[in-house]
Formats: structure tokens, C-alpha cells, sequence
């Protein structure tokens, strides 16, 4: 765990492992009890719950969306 990372933040493969049933025991808790705690943790886990069985690559998804961001967020700086 980064020193940084609060425990209460879901990473990306937590919550892959988590949707895929190889996380571990105390995994499996906190992502379950963040998504009850947190609705937005709870929709992201859906969300990627969906990509799943849509049969979609969750991390050339996720390099797009970030890829596409920083495009944004490039121009918004240009703009400003």
C-alpha cells in the first residue's frame, strides 16, 4: 500500500480482482464496505462491472480515458 493512499481508497486493481473473485478476504471487506459507504466507489465498481461483461479491455479503456484527459486538460491550459 503507498504510504500516500488512504485505506479507504479503492484502487483500480482491487477492484479488478474484486469483480474477478481472486481478492483476497480483507480485499473482498473493503471494497464491500467502501461501496456501501461511498456511492461513487460504489458506481465505479459497477461501472467496470459492466465493461467486463461487455467483454471490453479494462486497462486499454482506462489508457484511453487517461490519454484523452491529459488532451483536455492540455488544451484547457493553452486556453487559459
Amino acid at each position: 500500500m503507498d504510504k500516500g493512499k488512504k485505506r479507504s481508497d479503492l484502487t483500480t486493481e482491487e477492484i479488478m480482482e474484486y469483480l474477478s473473485g481472486n481478492s483476497t478476504p480483507n480485499t473482498q471487506y473493503n471494497v464491500e464496505k467502501k461501496m456501501l459507504s461511498d456511492a461513487f466507489a460504489a458506481e465505479v465498481t459497477e461501472g467496470f462491472g459492466a465493461l467486463k461483461l461487455g467483454g471490453i479491455d479494462e486497462k486499454t479503456t482506462l489508457i484511453e480515458l487517461r490519454k484523452r484527459l491529459s488532451q483536455r486538460t492540455q488544451i484547457n491550459q493553452k486556453n487559459a
